[in-house]
């Protein structure tokens, strides 16, 4: 058995559970200023408040797994991407506590609370968009090696690709939302994820055309593989394509009549990103640091990864399990209340 190849599979499927679940819990908070009463923002922390650490646990898997049996892209990664990686954690620090505090604050501090929960969730994505965005551009090196130009992700497609992300997460927080809340307030978000979802289309659109536009050398470090790969496997970005199209009609079409499970929106929003990530991580594979060094070439000893392999194969059910258990135990509408514990 090969254990790159199992190890670049689950580590790749932990950051996807990790941007569907963490996602929508990210976009609640991002459409936070959004809905001024009191009892309405308390209800859209409540619908989160039980799940969204849970939801966090599959970036420690992937980052642990990374460490672990990838140590060379590791610490390329973490060292190209040092401030954006402190920044999104501190971001993830801010909305943690923001939690807590803020069910027991009341008047100019609970509002405070309120800015904290919203500013560490924008942020959170947004640096999360930085660094694929970066991922997807490459890195600069020199030999082969890190060339320490540490702000080299100040670029304007990262931020182009945060901004989608930002998009995307906040139509995965109404969507959510949809599910669990009840009258008005679902209505209105029902709205909301109408224009988020042409929103994100228009945005996907641009962000793909200056992508093509400025496919340079300068631009892509590592565009002839990209291109090469998606020459090579031109009829499986066909088939995505066409499936992404497919999936933004229907999110219309639910989306325009609701006529079916409030749940179905999320789903479908899900397998949307499902589409896309496929898409982007299978351009780059078996390119774990882009350009550079494959997942053979960064890999640990063979006898570390089948060990933490055989972890992974106790212990990923059971977080799986935990994870399935949670949603289902708070599955449904919530009720109104003031406190979530």
């Amino acid at each position: 058995m090969d254990y790159a190849i199992a190890w670049s599979i689950l580590i790749a499927l932990g950051l996807f559970i990790y941007m569907a679940l963490d996602g929508f819990d990210l976009g609640v908070g991002i459409l936070f200023p959004f809905r001024k009463s009191p009892q309405e923002r308390n209800d859209m922390m409540n619908s989160i408040a039980p799940i969204w650490d849970t939801n966090e646990t599959w970036i420690i898997l992937a980052a642990g797994g990374l460490y672990g049996t990838f140590p060379k892209a590791y610490v390329f990664i973490f060292n190209a991407l040092y401030i954006p990686l402190i920044s999104m954690l501190i971001c993830f620090i801010f909305r943690g506590i923001s939690f807590e505090f803020r069910f027991k604050s009341s008047g100019l501090m609970q509002r405070f609370w309120d800015y904290a929960f919203f500013l560490g969730s924008v942020g959170s994505a947004l640096f999360q968009g930085i660094i694929l965005g970066q991922l997807v551009r490459g890195f600069p090196m020199k030999g082969g090696l890190f060339n320490n130009d540490y702000w080299n992700w100040l670029h304007e497609f990262n931020f182009m690709m945060g901004g989608l992300i930002i998009l995307y997460y906040a139509f995965m927080g109404s969507n959510f939302l949809i599910y669990r809340l009840e009258g008005t307030l679902k209505q209105w978000f029902v709205s909301t994820s109408k224009l988020l979802l042409w929103s994100i289309t228009l945005s996907a659109i641009l962000l793909g055309a200056y992508a093509c536009l400025s496919a340079t050398p300068e631009f892509y470090t590592a565009s002839s593989h990209q291109i090469t790969r998606i020459s090579n496997y031109w009829w499986l970005y066909c088939i995505l394509f066409i499936g992404i199209v497919a999936l933004i009609i229907k999110l219309s079409s639910l989306l325009s009549s609701l006529r079916s499970r409030d749940g179905q929106p999320f789903i479908y929003g899900s397998a949307l990103l499902a589409f896309c990530f496929f898409g982007i991580t299978f351009m780059g594979w078996p390119y774990i640091i882009p350009g550079a060094h494959t997942i053979w070439e960064a890999s640990s000893l063979p006898e570390t990864q089948k060990l933490m392999f055989f972890g992974a194969v106790i212990f990923l059910p059971l977080i799986l399990g935990y994870s399935f258990y949670n949603f289902y135990i708070f599955r449904g509408k919530i009720s109104p209340q003031k406190l979530y514990h």
